[in-house]
């Protein structure tokens, strides 16, 4: 049905990468928690739209569209998935024989 003249068409508009929506009529989208980053956009659950990190990885924001960009420093590494910060993700110094180079990827 065509809009009126000075009527605004209403649609519902997809989730953002790093956002979700499980819920009917809401108005806005929820974010992906710490330590995860988006897959893809209008998804309807944070288990379809929401990663944890990888182990040695972190997401260190709150927007979660990024995918878990940060890595551990050099000199250590992380074994633990779905971590947030450098402290939580890279708490493991490399042992002696062994040396961490940083950037993990």
């Amino acid at each position: 049905m065509p809009t009126a003249p000075g009527k605004h068409k209403v649609q519902c508009m997809k989730c953002p990468i790093g956002k979700f929506q499980d819920k009917l009529g809401q108005k806005d989208c929820a974010l992906c928690p710490q330590g995860t980053h988006g897959t893809e956009a209008g998804q309807p659950s944070q288990t379809l739209a929401c990663e944890a990190c990888a182990a040695g990885r972190y997401s260190g924001d709150t927007t979660a569209v990024k995918k878990c960009e940060h890595t551990c420093p050099p000199g250590k590494y992380g074994k633990v998935i779905g971590k947030d910060s450098e402290k939580s993700a890279c708490s493991i110094p490399c042992p002696v024989g062994f040396y961490c180079p940083g950037k993990n990827k």
